[in-house]
Parts: C-alpha cells; sequence; structure tokens
C-alpha cells in the first residue's frame, strides 16, 4: 500500500510441529493463514499436508509487528 512505505514487518516468533516428515519425492501442500493479533502485531499459521493422502503432516505459527522505518 502506498501509505505503508515506511513500515516495515519483524517476525518475532516461529513455532514448528511436525507430526511426521514428508519422504523424498513425496509432493507436499503449503496453506498459509493470515490473522490480525492486536493492532500492530499479526500472525501467519501454516499446515504441511501430504498431497497423495491428505495428512497433515506438520503446522507453524509466526507472530509479525509492524515497527516505523
Amino acid at each position: 500500500m502506498p501509505d505503508m512505505d515506511h513500515l516495515i514487518f519483524v517476525a518475532t516468533r516461529m513455532q514448528i510441529r511436525m507430526l511426521s516428515y514428508p519422504k523424498w519425492g513425496d509432493i507436499v501442500r503449503l496453506e498459509t493463514y493470515f490473522a490480525e493479533d492486536g493492532r500492530l502485531a499479526s500472525r501467519r499459521d501454516w499446515r504441511i499436508i501430504d498431497v497423495a493422502t491428505g495428512e497433515l503432516l506438520g503446522a507453524a505459527t509466526s507472530t509479525w509487528v509492524t515497527i516505523n522505518s
């Protein structure tokens, strides 16, 4: 956005939780979701899914803050 050219986003926290790991050659799908987490922070969540089986392999969450540069 034009009026946000003086802002930067900084990752402050990340948590990754793997239930199982893909094998070499497996195809995975990465889904991501964005949610506001207060006035100056936001959260991005991920889900890692095995395309062949639909099995949830893992998930992650990161927290980002907005800083005036």
